[in-house]
């Protein structure tokens, strides 16, 4: 988010797909995560651009063939506090947390939900309580953490470790019970096209840009 407006590779993108499918596009914040995910069901919300794909979603959402980029699951400490992740195994013995709503793989999720870490209500809540010493670790996307950590002014606070815990395609989801479900294939063949031309590769080249000029690189 940036001066209270959505941005970002998927909501360009999804936009930029829509318009050329001569769609009028309305970008909205419809707060934390989970709400996102309970409008996207009702069709409230007729598009969720940046997604990742479970089985349970896929009840309520049309995906497209591919996803239009991918991204790293990873873990975040505070600067100084000394932890070696080389299995989810290693995260036993400690206090985390992750986001309402999110979805980080089979096992990550299955993680999640058996050691019954801390749910926060947003990614900068859940920043925050880790900054604050409130939660050991906590467990997001390695770009989309970056960019908040650096956003809300943390960076001398927190960092992310190298290692991964899961690696999943990011997808732009089309309500099935919204107003543009109808328009799901024809956004797919779109998409697919846009990824075999590379215009999807220069919006994150944009992006990246974007996000290191800021100074959060």
């Amino acid at each position: 988010m940036q001066d209270d407006r959505l941005v970002g590779v998927g909501v360009e993108l999804a936009g930029d797909l829509l318009r050329a499918l001569d769609v009028e596009v309305e970008v909205v914040y419809a707060g934390a995560w989970a709400r996102v995910l309970g409008l996207a069901e009702k069709g409230r919300i007729d598009v969720v651009p940046n997604i990742f794909r479970t089985q349970e979603r896929q009840r309520w959402l049309h995906y497209p063939s591919r996803a239009f980029y991918h991204d790293e699951a990873v873990v975040f400490v505070r600067r100084g506090y000394r932890l070696n992740i080389g299995a989810l195994g290693d995260l036993e013995a400690l206090s985390g947390g992750t986001t309402r709503g999110d979805s980080w793989g089979d096992d990550v999720d299955d993680f999640v939900r058996r050691k019954g870490l801390h749910l926060a209500s947003s990614p900068q809540t859940l920043f925050r309580q880790l900054a604050l010493g409130r939660l050991d670790y906590a467990i997001f996307a390695r770009f989309g953490g970056r960019a908040i950590v650096a956003t809300a002014g943390l960076e001398e606070s927190l960092n992310e470790l190298p290692a991964p815990l899961s690696r999943e395609g990011m997808f732009i989801g089309v309500a099935k019970n919204g107003d543009c479900s109808a328009l799901a294939r024809q956004l797919d063949r779109q998409l697919v096209a846009w990824l075999k031309r590379n215009r999807i590769e220069a919006l994150i080249g944009k992006y990246e840009k974007l996000w290191k000029e800021s100074g959060a690189g």
